[in-house]
């Protein structure tokens, strides 16, 4: 399946997240490396091959993020996807000098803003979704109620 970018500005054009989506995560990894002129890897490509995916915040990109996430069977993991996220709003939010534990409500806000619209985008360019949790969470089929 082909790769996908999608770029998004944020907070008045202060900062750039590039969603990037592949199926091989070291090659579009050492992209970006190359992209960025990064002369020398901070992970050995044995390490990226154990990850879903990840968010890079180069330094030499200024306020650009980029989070990248592998497709599993064709098809796009909805938890990494949000997880990665979460790292870029993170980032984000802590440059702007905003403290999370003063400031629940706007990362919870941000998080859940980029989530959906970045979602929507990818559904709108042909993205399956997977929905599958992470074997190491367990979910109670019971209801709680």
């Amino acid at each position: 399946m082909k790769n996908k970018t999608l770029t998004l500005k944020i907070k008045n054009d202060k900062y750039k997240l590039a969603i990037c989506i592949t199926d091989d995560l070291v090659k579009m990894v050492k992209k970006i490396q190359i992209k960025i002129n990064r002369k020398k890897p901070l992970e050995t490509k044995k390490e990226i091959k154990t990850w879903n995916g990840v968010a890079l915040y180069p330094s030499r990109c200024g306020k650009k993020i980029f989070v990248v996430v592998k497709r599993r069977k064709g098809k796009l993991p909805v938890s990494t996807l949000t997880h990665e996220i979460l790292h870029a709003v993170g980032k984000i939010l802590r440059e702007s000098d905003i403290n999370y534990y003063e400031n629940k409500e706007t990362f919870a806000c941000l998080d859940g803003e980029l989530n959906a619209f970045v979602m929507s985008k990818l559904i709108n360019l042909g993205e399956k979704l997977s929905y599958k949790s992470h074997e190491g969470i367990k979910i109670s089929k019971k209801s709680i109620i």
